[in-house]
């Protein structure tokens, strides 16, 4: 019988931003559903999205995880199911500035 088991990580932790921003990789290789929660405050203005890779070298947009940001205050989840082993979190910045947090949650069978 299999057993679910809930992986849980920071993948940003309140990081400054003023520019754009690039989070570590998170390797996914078993898990069945991969979720990243997306904190914002401040005047943020640029896009936030999830990238996948095969290889941790080469990344590829999933553009249906664009989460627009407007200048205020709020939050997003995108849900990722791939068969890629490494998802990443990516912030386009268009202007203002602010501070972004994220949390990624997996859930794989044992």
């Amino acid at each position: 019988m299999f057993k679910s088991v809930t992986i849980k990580k920071n993948v940003i932790d309140n990081q400054a931003i003023t520019n754009n921003y690039i989070s570590d990789s998170i390797s996914v290789k078993r898990n069945l559903i991969n979720v990243i929660h997306f904190i914002w405050t401040g005047s943020l203005n640029g896009n936030l999205q999830i990238q996948i890779s095969i290889d941790n070298q080469n990344w590829e947009t999933i553009t249906e995880s664009t989460t627009a940001l407007n200048g205020v205050d709020g939050s997003g989840v995108v849900e990722v199911v791939t068969a890629c082993p490494y998802i990443r979190a990516i912030y386009n910045h268009t202007s203002g500035n602010g501070n972004l947090k994220a949390h990624y949650a997996g859930t794989t069978r044992n």
